[in-house]
């Protein structure tokens, strides 16, 4: 329906069971995450800021091959990635240690 790539894992122990993971990337996600964005409980936040940095990316395009990313063009790409960092950090640093 929304096109990406499925992959499937066999996990190295019999016992478990395997498992699938399906990703779309580029502008391609953008109409994903917008229709996926109303059902999203513990992610929205992230949905978000995936549509704002697919937007930023977009406005950013140049056709030009010479095109370089300025120190001021990757600020507000490296803000979007530290919030998201931030968003998706684990939240028992006993177990997760960054």
């Amino acid at each position: 329906m929304f096109g990406g790539s499925v992959y499937e894992y066999q996990p190295r122990k019999a016992t478990h069971k395997r498992w699938y993971n399906w990703q779309v990337s580029g502008q391609k996600a953008f109409p994903v995450i917008t229709k996926l964005l109303p059902y999203l409980r513990l992610k929205r936040r992230q949905g978000r800021l995936a549509l704002k940095l697919i937007e930023l990316l977009h406005s950013q395009r140049n056709r030009n091959m010479r095109f370089r990313i300025t120190p001021k063009l990757d600020r507000p790409r490296v803000a979007l990635w530290e919030k998201m960092t931030r968003l998706n950090a684990p939240r028992n640093r006993r177990v997760h240690f960054l």
